[in-house]
């Protein structure tokens, strides 16, 4: 499993449960070809983070590139998830408003002056198909001194995406 990307999701099982019986798992899979590797109940009444500790303990995933969504972006988590794998690229919301303010600000500066900023790395790519065109816009930078609490959150880099989709003349 060395230097593959897996995933960490949630799902809910449909057609054996209702709204007061709901059945939670959280999974383990490859990106690659979507085999699930393994797999945690999650505990009635709780969500779906408190199966990621038990997730973890079921499969070596050391060497590994381990994604989750913002739903896991807790210390806590990353931490967990960091000491059983090596990297772990997750999604920043308003789950963690102050995180998030910070590193949209810090986005927003760098646009305003075309992302020129030593510390930046950007590319485009341009994608021509079935009638659309879109433009995909990501920039990294590995420099987090003016980050509060970058180390503490064990963050290495940070990267930005964004896109433009051309349908027709609709944008």
């Amino acid at each position: 499993m060395r230097d593959q990307l897996l995933v960490i999701d949630g799902e809910r099982l449909r057609g054996i449960s209702d709204n007061e019986h709901i059945k939670h798992f959280v999974e383990l899979f490859s990106a690659e070809s979507g085999i699930i590797i393994a797999q945690e109940r999650v505990p009635d009444k709780s969500c779906e983070r408190a199966a990621l500790p038990a997730l973890l303990k079921v499969i070596d995933v050391k060497g590994t590139i381990i994604s989750m969504d913002a739903h896991y972006t807790y210390m806590q988590d990353l931490r967990s998830v960091l000491k059983a794998g090596d990297d772990c690229p997750v999604g920043i919301k308003g789950n963690q408003g102050n995180l998030e303010a910070e590193v949209k600000k810090f986005f927003e500066q760098a646009n305003a002056i075309d992302y020129e900023a030593d510390e930046l790395e950007c590319s485009t790519t341009l994608d021509k198909r079935h009638g659309r065109i879109e433009t995909q816009y990501v920039c990294v930078t590995h420099d987090l001194d003016w980050l509060p609490k970058a180390e503490e959150w064990g963050l290495k880099s940070l990267i930005e995406v964004r896109s433009e989709r051309f349908i027709k003349d609709k944008k």
